[in-house]
């Protein structure tokens, strides 16, 4: 049986993207204070807000789950209430008409992919993310890799001894504590906890990874829980968001390596330290996009793209090519595992020994300029 399409198709791809990409995508202007991202209220149209500092905050800001709220007037959604008020000054109960308006100007503006037609009859419900503090009290709740964890990573071939517990992997709690995006139990089957952040490089979320093959699925982010807009980043990663976001310069900086998945991240931040330079990791999923977009990319630091060689990895080296939009140089290691006679990759970067990972890294000339 065929699948029915759905309506809406380009709303989700709409909800890829950041309230401040959105914002700025669609002509506002956005002013950064600090830690506050703010523009002019589209649906109002009030420029200030009620404080001290109102010749520097505008009317409406982005909140800490994502999503935007105007001071004087109340106005408040998600990115897709964001577009629309930008395009037709309203949020909600928006005409046929005013629909297909909005998605133009998101096409236009590079926010959706111009192939993408379907039609659409509302915006459906969108899941936040976890509290920020639960996210934070879990992960220093956290310990660090016990002998099963460590068992299961030096199988895939990783050298533990080099892997900062620290930066963004480390084990689960197993006293209790529990959100109801964490419940009991999880930390059993699933031990082995990756924090993600948001592109300013804050914690945001936990995804949780089995270590053996009969636990399904092998990994999981927080129940009824939003997982886009994130990334993973080793330490110097998490630096250079934090950095960019503040839009301080990033000194000393020899370049960045966007993964494929999280413990592809884990293997490489753990090995190209040995490069004897100072690499920044960050690691990609299907939700990874927005975040990539809204990075303020340091202009001469080169990206190197060191997803799997298969047709996955191919579709995500496109997207994050376009999310980096010309903003820094791009290019593409390949695994030198290659590919067998079907196209599928032979392994992931996390199975070969460091040395190879090295070699790979080591020989520019080997980089596809992207």
């Amino acid at each position: 049986m065929t699948a029915r399409p759905t309506y809406n198709q380009w709303l989700e791809q709409l909800k890829n993207w950041s309230a401040e990409a959105v914002a700025e995508k669609l002509g506002a202007e956005v002013v950064r204070h600090g830690r506050d991202t703010s523009f002019d209220c589209p649906r109002c149209r009030k420029r200030l807000r009620h404080t001290k500092t109102s010749a520097v905050l505008r009317a409406a800001k982005v909140m800490p789950d994502g999503r935007w709220w105007c001071e004087p007037c109340g106005a408040a959604g998600d990115v897709v209430a964001l577009a629309c008020a930008l395009v037709t000054g309203r949020t909600a109960k928006l005409e046929a008409h005013q629909w297909a308006q909005v998605r133009e100007a998101c096409t236009n503006a590079c926010l959706l992919s111009p192939t993408n037609t379907a039609r659409v009859l509302a915006p459906s419900a969108e899941l936040s993310l976890p509290s920020r503090h639960e996210v934070v009290e879990l992960w220093q709740r956290g310990t660090a890799l016990g002998p099963e964890c460590i068992a299961y990573l030096t199988s895939r071939g990783f050298d533990c001894t080099r892997i900062e517990t620290a930066a963004f992997v480390r084990m689960a709690p197993r006293d209790g504590l529990a959100f109801e995006w964490f419940p009991p139990g999880r930390s059993i089957r699933w031990p082995l906890m990756f924090l993600a952040r948001d592109f300013r490089g804050e914690p945001a979320s936990i995804q949780c990874r089995a270590l053996t093959p009969d636990v399904t699925p092998k990994s999981l982010w927080p129940k009824k829980r939003s997982s886009r807009g994130l990334v993973f980043a080793d330490s110097n990663g998490a630096t250079l968001l934090e950095s960019r976001a503040r839009h301080d310069s990033v000194a000393g900086l020899d370049a960045i390596v966007v993964a494929e998945g999280a413990t592809d991240t884990l293997k490489l931040s753990s090995v190209v330290e040995g490069t004897g330079e100072t690499w920044a990791v960050l690691g990609y999923y299907s939700g990874s996009y927005a975040a990539l977009a809204s990075i303020n990319w340091p202009p001469a630091v080169p990206v190197i793209i060191a997803v799997h060689n298969d047709d996955k990895g191919d579709a995500y080296a496109v997207e994050i090519v376009r999310a980096i939009q010309e903003r820094a140089p791009v290019f593409r290691v390949r695994s030198p595992q290659g590919r067998d006679g079907d196209g599928h990759k032979i392994g992931d970067w996390s199975d070969l020994s460091d040395a190879q990972v090295l070699a790979a890294f080591e020989t520019p000339s080997a980089w596809e300029m992207c």
